[in-house]
């Protein structure tokens, strides 16, 4: 049974989907827990918040979520600090985001065979720096995330890219050193629904 906080957290949801996909991370969320041997020390009526919104537990164990279009992500790790993003690549307007990439960044889009696609691969990037840092996106505009370390305050990520589908971007964000990445695909229907939610689980090792 998902406990009342959760509950109240997907409902905050505007769209059915994206309350369904909000439902289907904190699925990935039990199933990274049972992975990691941990289902029974933390259940989810453990969960807390932090004061940037990040949920979190007491706990080395961390994880984070991410859902987009049809699919949602979980990555977790029980030795590090670790962050996820997805993006579905739809047709934006550059110039609503001008302010949250560097001048290196816009170029780098810019001069792309495929601007569209290099955008969403550097805003997933980024999105999952700052996830996995914590602090929010207010900081989305000082990170630079073309090189595969960063630096954030006195922390250091990498970054690596996320095989999901042609149509989306996909990263992870993490500190320490890798050894072993683990990627299993679900896939999920709800009733009432057409078509499949698949979701990506990142299962990282440290």
């Amino acid at each position: 049974m998902m406990p009342e906080v959760i509950k109240n957290r997907i409902e905050k949801f505007y769209h059915q989907d994206d309350r369904k996909l909000s439902l289907l991370g904190k699925l990935l969320l039990c199933k990274q827990l049972h992975y990691h041997g941990l289902a029974e020390k933390l259940p989810l009526q453990l969960l807390h918040e932090d004061e940037y919104g990040r949920p979190y537990f007491h706990s080395e164990f961390d994880f984070n979520i991410s859902h987009s279009g049809k699919y949602a992500i979980c990555t977790a790790s029980k030795n590090c600090r670790v962050g996820t993003d997805i993006e579905e690549v739809r047709k934006i307007n550059f110039s609503d985001f001008t302010d949250f990439f560097s001048n290196n960044e816009w170029n780098l889009i810019h001069n792309a065979n495929d601007p569209l696609t290099s955008f969403y691969k550097l805003w997933s990037r980024k999105e999952a720096l700052v996830k996995a840092d914590g602090t929010g996106i207010r900081i989305l505009h000082e990170i630079e995330a073309i090189d595969d370390t960063v630096s954030i305050g006195n922390r250091e990520f990498a970054i690596k890219a996320l095989q999901v589908d042609d149509q989306y971007q996909a990263s992870i964000a993490y500190t320490g050193s890798v050894q072993k990445i683990l990627v299993e695909k679900i896939s999920f229907n709800f009733r009432g629904v057409s078509g499949n939610y698949n979701a990506y689980v990142n299962i990282s090792e440290f």
